[in-house]
């Protein structure tokens, strides 16, 4: 499990794990506004990645589909 709160630059964050994140798929929650989700999906999309709200409009998770019930 991954949790990024970083003031806005989670999406940078993201970009930065690819590694981590392709080699051991973990869920990940991040905020950002509906543009940065867009964009974590652009990434997460290679990875089979879902990436849902979890809180109004700036709380983000992301699940990869192999970890979904």
């Amino acid at each position: 499990f991954i949790k990024i709160d970083c003031e806005r630059k989670d999406i940078n964050i993201i970009r930065g794990a690819i590694e981590t994140i392709g080699k051991y798929k973990p869920i990940i929650a991040f905020e950002g506004d509906e543009g940065d989700s867009e964009s974590a999906k652009k990434i997460l999309d290679a990875f089979n990645y879902k990436i849902e709200s979890i809180a109004g409009e700036t709380d983000w998770i992301a699940v990869p589909n192999s970890k979904k019930n």
